[in-house]
């Protein structure tokens, strides 16, 4: 079973601090100790970089369809929590769309 969850806070339209956990347990039934179990956890940077044309918006609010698209990253550093898990873990998820 994994479980991955996600704390996050819009500073601006465009970034965002916050914290992400991952767990992964092979065998719910039959989980063993906490160390046997992946985990990790840490600080993320969210980063919308969205084209010249987007629509200019509070960043809390939907913005139209943008006419040149947008990239948005996810970049951190997990930890892990327990003896199975890598010591640290670099996170960067990319992503991009166009219009």
């Amino acid at each position: 079973m994994r479980i991955n969850w996600q704390v996050r806070r819009e500073l601006s339209r465009s970034v965002g601090l916050g914290a992400e956990g991952y767990t992964d347990i092979k065998d719910l039934a039959h989980g063993g100790s906490f160390e046997d179990q992946l985990h990790r956890l840490g600080p993320v940077l969210y980063l919308d970089l969205r084209g010249r044309d987007a629509k200019e918006t509070n960043y809390l609010e939907e913005a139209e369809p943008r006419q040149s698209g947008s990239i948005r990253v996810a970049t951190g550093v997990l930890f892990g929590l327990s003896e199975a898990t890598s010591d640290v873990t670099f996170k960067l998820d990319l992503s991009a769309a166009f219009y």
